[in-house]
């Protein structure tokens, strides 16, 4: 009978006139194959894989000049925004893999919406102060359907893999 045990040689052992064989280098070589396999699964990532989604933001085919892009994941516990950039281009890392729900919107840009009073609270010195400033939100400010800034109504999916990828969102006009 033999098995393979850590070591260089042959060896015999007696155990009550049963005589066994030890091949103690096939052993080595066993150990190291498993430990490599395990080595290769954990850094393929057995946890949990994260994906890097980078795109641009459409409306009626011109890119959106500002707002927010946000993944939900799709049991909703977990959610990532991102700035919309004056390209249109956004940036979410470290999204775990699997489909998002995906909602766009522009309403903070809104001069309207963002209006801040210029008076300081009681006791303290200055002004409140937005941000950004006004003219330059209002400038970047394109109205958008208010579906696409409610996860249940926008109608945007997307599936997330594991490491960098494109993915443009177009909204339909």
């Amino acid at each position: 009978m033999s098995s393979p045990i850590c070591g260089s040689d042959l060896v015999s052992i007696n155990n009550n006139g049963v005589r066994m064989r030890l091949l103690l280098q096939q052993g080595v070589r066993g150990w190291i194959g498993l430990s490599v396999l395990i080595l290769a699964l954990f850094t393929l990532g057995c946890g949990s894989p994260i994906g890097t989604v980078t795109g641009t933001v459409y409306y009626k085919n011109v890119p959106l000049k500002g707002g927010n892009v946000t993944f939900v994941s799709s049991d909703k516990t977990k959610s990532l925004i991102s700035p919309i950039a004056e390209d249109g281009s956004y940036r979410i890392e470290k999204v775990p893999i699997g489909v998002v729900k995906v909602m766009v919107e522009t309403k903070s840009l809104d001069k309207k919406a963002n209006l801040r009073s210029s008076q300081p609270p009681a006791g303290m010195k200055g002004g409140n102060r937005a941000a950004t400033d006004p003219k330059e939100m209002a400038r970047r400010y394109v109205p958008i359907p208010s579906n696409y800034s409610d996860v249940d109504k926008s109608g945007l999916e997307y599936t997330v893999q594991g490491g960098s990828q494109t993915h443009d969102i177009k909204l339909p006009n």
